[in-house]
């Protein structure tokens, strides 16, 4: 995920610009289910568990390094990438 994204603004003016260029990216890598899916993750073996947490970290760290500081005070607590994107979409998406 080394692709050029703007960073998401403490004001959100560009949150729609964010938000597509994120969801582009993740596309590519193949990662969208990590922001899209299920709120469990599902898995049969500890193997393939350790898989998904690794993706899922590396989407949180896609997401936390691509916003603004006092942005990513905000989501600090958020333990998932999905937790992470659904708050900043609650910050700033409101019906988008």
């Amino acid at each position: 995920m080394e692709a050029c994204m703007p960073e998401l603004m403490a004001n959100g003016r560009n949150y729609r610009i964010w938000k597509k260029s994120a969801e582009i990216i993740l596309a590519a890598e193949g990662r969208t289910e990590h922001i899209n899916g299920p709120d469990s993750i599902v898995t049969e073996t500890l193997e393939h568990l350790d898989k998904v947490l690794k993706r899922d970290a590396q989407v949180m760290g896609f997401i936390f390094f691509n916003i603004e500081e006092i942005v990513q005070s905000a989501v600090l607590t958020e333990s998932t990438a999905k937790a992470m994107w659904e708050a900043i979409n609650r910050l700033y998406g409101g019906g988008l």
